[in-house]
């Protein structure tokens, strides 16, 4: 199973939650990446949108425990899945799991890392900046 399973399966687990209106004032992203041998794709994707920093920040743990039980769940079906280290990060406001998945039929390693962070609807992590 590829690192791009996985972030299938935690966009599916993101669009699962209906994202507030638009004048929410955070927005809690989600944003899945292989870490070796090389850097995969930063795909970002709303989780969704609350009045307050600390409501967002309060889902954040919450959706990080999610994610873990998905990831889980969903590798130790195919494969040999281990959760390597779990952060929140008050002051940046994110959240962070990362994982060793191996795959048996072929002995390949991969380490995943899923990043949540909560951002001002002012700010898209999407956009470059200069």
């Amino acid at each position: 199973m590829t690192w791009a399973r996985l972030a299938l399966v935690l966009a599916l687990l993101f669009c699962s939650t209906s994202v507030t209106a638009a004048e929410e004032a955070w927005m809690l992203w989600g944003q899945v990446y292989e870490v070796t041998p090389h850097d995969g794709a930063h795909h970002w994707t709303v989780y969704a949108g609350f009045k307050s920093r600390r409501q967002c920040m309060d889902e954040g743990t919450h959706a990080l425990d999610e994610v873990i039980t998905s990831v889980s769940e969903q590798y130790k079906r195919s494969g040999n899945v281990s959760l390597v280290e779990k952060e929140r990060n008050d002051p940046k406001k994110e959240f962070i799991a990362k994982f060793h998945i191996v795959d048996p039929e072929t002995s390949s390693s991969q380490h995943v890392q899923v990043r949540l962070v909560c951002l001002p609807d002012t700010i898209d992590p999407r956009e470059k900046r200069e």
